[in-house]
């Protein structure tokens, strides 16, 4: 999708700076957060200028805040979202169409939309988004930077502001892989230190087939990379959980799920 402005707006809502507690693994890092995720003595505005208007200054950072600065992160700023989270264009009525760095012309994809901008202009080294259908993927993959959806529940969302909480998560986006694994250490409370393990990868067919064409053109160029480097197979979602099912059941599924959270939201 073309965006509005071809020069795209700054990603930042607010820009200010904190100071990391202590030094740690993530000493001489900058990072920036959604504007989903409390800041002490900030208002949070969820990509709303009502919201912000109506609800009072958080008394606390979130959690994944305070991880960040006891690591020695240095804090930049809050980024644009969109508007309560709700889409994964990237597109805010109030704040603008964050900068997609790495094509002008696009929009950045949403909602953490601001922060894939942030890290992808180079502003930060990484950034903090929430993921509940894809809203930390879908601009880690239009801006062209590292973004992780990890597992539900493994990060805390203390702090966050709920969307569906039944799939909410926090994601990171960052410019390498190196930053990435220091920060995704740091946000599920694990050491960084190197595993000997040769990993081992497995391609979910189902998705390939409902897939077009020119998509799996670029996607096999990826896989067959992958394949070369890496243990790997190629296995249906039947096959994993060793009972039927359909992909396209679950995506019908997870739509009416969302729907019905994020309305009682």
């Amino acid at each position: 999708m073309n965006a509005c402005n071809e020069n795209g707006s700054d990603p930042f809502v607010t820009r200010k700076i904190i100071n990391p507690y202590s030094e740690g693994i993530l000493t001489g890092l900058s990072f920036a957060v959604k504007d989903n995720i409390d800041i002490e003595n900030e208002r949070t505005g969820y990509g709303s200028p009502s919201w912000l208007e109506t609800h009072n200054k958080p008394v606390v950072n979130a959690v994944c805040m305070e991880q960040l600065l006891c690591e020695g992160g240095i804090f930049k700023g809050k980024t644009i979202s969109d508007e309560l989270a709700y889409s994964l264009i990237g597109v805010n009525s109030f704040y603008g169409i964050p900068v997609n760095p790495k094509a002008p012309d696009r929009v950045p994809g949403g909602s953490s939309s601001g922060s894939a901008s942030a890290v992808a202009s180079g502003d930060v080294d990484f950034a903090i988004g929430t993921d509940t259908g894809g809203s930390v993927r879908v601009p880690a993959s239009n801006c062209g930077v590292w973004g992780y959806r990890p597992s539900h529940g493994v990060i805390s969302v203390a702090g966050v502001l709920p969307l569906a909480p039944s799939f909410d998560t926090v994601g990171i986006l960052s410019r390498s892989g190196e930053i990435l694994e220091k920060a995704m250490s740091v946000m599920l409370a694990e050491s960084c230190s190197k595993n000997s393990a040769t990993p081992s990868i497995c391609f979910v067919d189902d998705v390939f087939q409902i897939s077009d064409e020119s998509i799996l053109q670029v996607t096999r160029t990826v896989q067959n990379k992958i394949s070369c480097h890496f243990k790997n197979q190629t296995l249906n979602l039947s096959e994993i959980a060793n009972f039927n099912i359909s992909l396209n059941g679950l995506f019908s599924q997870l739509g009416f799920l969302l729907s019905v959270e994020i309305w009682n939201t």
